[in-house]
């Protein structure tokens, strides 16, 4: 079986499909469909904290990591919250301006 699949492999085949006679093939698509189901960064624990934000319009501190050794930490109140785009509604109460930022970017919240 072995064999079979380097022939394969190295046969420069776009796409092939091995049905029965080894369990490989069962855990290779286990593998991949758990990695494409991987913990989202949202849990329900910063999904409620985040719509307490909003609720109470409490004034906070986010801690930015924007890439590239960019790092903000911004004053703001939590205007709104897209859970499907993972997109956050800030405004920093500073400069009064509006940023939306993704939920990857934020560090950590300060109360």
């Amino acid at each position: 079986m072995e064999r079979l699949l380097r022939v394969l492999n190295e046969g420069h085949f776009a796409d092939y499909r091995i049905q029965s006679g080894i369990r490989l093939g069962e855990r290779i698509a286990e593998e991949t469909s758990s990695a494409a189901s991987s913990a989202p960064i949202l849990t329900d624990g910063l999904d409620s904290r985040i719509r307490e934000y909003i609720q109470s319009n409490k004034l906070i501190r986010v801690n930015l990591n924007k890439g590239k050794g960019v790092k903000l930490s911004m004053p703001c109140r939590v205007v709104n919250f897209d859970p499907d785009l993972e997109l956050l509604t800030l405004y920093h109460v500073d400069e009064k301006r509006v940023y939306s930022v993704n939920l990857n970017e934020i560090d950590d919240f300060l109360e």
